[in-house]
């Protein structure tokens, strides 16, 4: 990219002002042929931006589309686009195996960050993992078994299942009776050889029928705020 970058015609040159508003002239309300759009994607391909390029185009782009600049401020796109913008999405997933693995792994990033000591959450604790292996199926078990509905309100939309005894108290119940000395001491629970520092049985205890209910959002709120 580089080598391509010294030896353009207008390597270290800018088009004036003047020269920019021709050009866009010129090219506005023209379409490019299949052909023509196939030959610079083929022209392309291999091809990186430097760093220094990149930083120049970010620097550049700054502050430029936000807000009232952006190009779709105060309007939305009609139903037919954004069908058409679906298909070519769900088409790129299907089709685009990076596609899918970059996606995935912004996502993996983000969930990553919310977990743990790094939740908004987060209310302390020593143990790593909350829910255990099972917590899926479970929690698929207990949203059938009630019907797909809270069990306050009715409602069957935004569904949570809701620990009756909350994985933290439950967890701190074991370690008193087992006498840990110290409640931060996890590598005494971690001898019980479950790789997330708790035993199997203890998760099966937990996330059993009888201990989780089906709740909506709202309901699952108020109960952990307690005003329920």
């Amino acid at each position: 990219m580089n080598e391509i970058n010294v030896n353009h015609p207008m390597y270290g040159k800018c088009h004036s002002e003047y020269s920019k508003k021709l050009m866009s002239d010129a090219h506005r309300g023209k379409k490019l042929s299949e052909e023509h759009k196939r030959k610079i994607s083929e022209s392309m391909k291999g091809l990186k931006r430097t760093e220094e390029n990149c930083k120049h185009i970010s620097d550049g782009l700054k502050g430029k589309y936000v807000g009232e600049k952006a190009s779709m401020y105060g309007r939305k796109h009609n139903p037919e686009t954004i069908k058409i913008m679906s298909e070519k999405r769900k088409k790129k997933w299907e089709n685009d195996d990076e596609y899918r693995e970059r996606i995935s792994e912004n996502l993996r990033n983000v969930n990553i960050g919310r977990c743990g000591p790094r939740s908004p959450k987060w209310k302390g604790g020593p143990y790593p993992f909350w829910y255990g292996e099972n917590w899926n199926k479970q929690r698929k078990k207990a949203i059938k078994r009630d019907e797909y509905s809270c069990s306050i309100c009715g409602k069957s939309n935004n569904l949570d299942v809701h620990h009756l005894v909350s994985v933290r108290n439950f967890l701190s119940n074991i370690i008193d009776i087992y006498s840990f000395e110290e409640p931060h001491n996890v590598s005494l629970i971690k001898l019980a050889g479950y790789d997330c520092m708790v035993p199997h049985f203890i998760w099966d205890e937990i996330n059993s029928l009888d201990n989780i209910i089906t709740l909506c959002k709202r309901c699952h709120r108020a109960i952990e705020r307690g005003a329920q």
